[in-house]
């Protein structure tokens, strides 16, 4: 599961990299087709233009090793028992399944789907095979917020054999972002202080990333606030352009919100309870990421079942945590949490009711404040 970070906007300090980065500046991105892709289709490749890479198409028989790994990566899952260094996947790889024993069970209240799919990424005529992630809200198909495409790993062919082209390490993620572009955040132990995250956009060229530009943010020790850089060079050193915080939400907005789905390595079983969702998208204020970085588009939701029991999640609104409740025509009376019955021990949780109603496609919801907040219906 992803680990969500919520904060108020301060600096980036020593000791916790959270931190909001951000900027953009607008760009205008060449790109040349290569006229031997135009040849390669022949062979079978895509009728993409090419970007000049030097991979040729794979035959249908080349991507048999795909196929080897992907049943490899199913009969570990389904044993409960997938070696991650024994078939060189990503150590951040996040298994389906959560064991109640698991100590990380009580964190599980929604679901990280892990996922396999084919995709020619940079238009060579070669599929990548990319392992990851989609998140979705525990129970249905209605994605949980930003960032619900992560990338563990990616694999492409050269002359026949597998190439692992990207790896994502600790301190380290990877998503899909617009355009084709691959992000990748960086922080924790793979930056040195006074850097808090570094963020970098990629595109696939044959069997590596390039970058195409990025940004960075550092702590200023003398007055304590956050200085913001952008570089299409190196964004780990070029300090040559410092640029605004008022830009985060537009790099978030524009070119970090792709949603690309993954097939389920194992089919998990669907709830027998549907349920009726209602969200709303949070940003300004909050901080999402495990490394604990960028302006979240994260979703508190409700969720009504039809036997009159529902689960939500205000966490992110300043509003507790994730509950469960029952309801009836305007109250929404709490009875406990989510997947942590010991949470609650010395909370008065119990009796917390919350008022609402329902106006079309939109719940209007009233919060321990007395503020009334829109959560709009989800297709699920």
């Amino acid at each position: 599961m992803l680990l969500l970070v919520s904060a108020v906007l301060t600096g980036c300090q020593p000791s916790d990299i959270s931190s909001i980065i951000g900027d953009v500046l607008d760009k205008e991105e060449a790109v040349e087709a290569d006229d031997a892709a135009e040849a390669a289709t022949d062979a079978g490749a895509s009728d993409e233009s090419g970007a000049g890479q030097s991979n040729s198409a794979a035959s249908d028989e080349d991507y048999g090793v795909y196929e080897d790994l992907i049943s490899k990566i199913k009969e570990g899952l389904e044993k409960e028992d997938l070696k991650l260094s024994e078939l060189d996947l990503s150590e951040k790889t996040v298994l389906p399944y959560v064991p109640e024993t698991s100590e990380d069970y009580k964190d599980n209240e929604d679901n990280d789907v892990y996922g396999y799919l084919t995709k020619d990424l940079d238009g060579n005529g070669t599929k990548e095979l990319i392992l990851g992630a989609n998140s979705y809200i525990a129970g249905t198909k209605v994605p949980l917020g930003s960032y619900d495409s992560v990338i563990y790993d990616i694999f492409t062919l050269k002359d026949g054999n597998l190439v692992h082209v990207l790896k994502a390490n600790k301190d380290e993620r990877y998503f899909f972002a617009a355009d084709g572009e691959i992000f990748k955040e960086q922080g924790g132990e793979n930056v040195t202080f006074p850097i808090c995250v570094v963020g970098t956009f990629y595109k696939f060229a044959g069997d590596k990333l390039d970058i195409v530009d990025g940004i960075r943010c550092e702590f200023d020790k003398e007055t304590e606030e956050d200085i913001f850089y952008y570089s299409t060079q190196d964004p780990y050193k070029d300090s040559s352009n410092a640029v605004s915080f008022e830009k985060i939400d537009e790099i978030i907005d524009k070119r970090c919100n792709e949603f690309v789905e993954f097939t389920k390595f194992v089919d998990s079983s669907e709830s027998a309870k549907k349920a009726t969702v209602y969200t709303r998208t949070m940003s300004e204020g909050f901080r999402y990421s495990e490394l604990g970085c960028w302006v979240d588009r994260y979703k508190a939701y409700i969720k009504f079942y039809d036997d009159n029991t529902g689960e939500l999640d205000l966490k992110y609104n300043g509003e507790g945590g994730y509950y469960k409740f029952t309801y009836d025509e305007n109250k929404i009376h709490v009875t406990g949490w989510i997947n942590n019955p010991d949470a609650g021990v010395g909370d008065k949780i119990d009796g917390i009711e919350y008022e609402y109603k329902i106006e079309g496609n939109t719940l209007k919801f009233k919060d321990e404040e007395g503020e009334w907040s829109d959560f709009v219906k989800e297709e699920n």
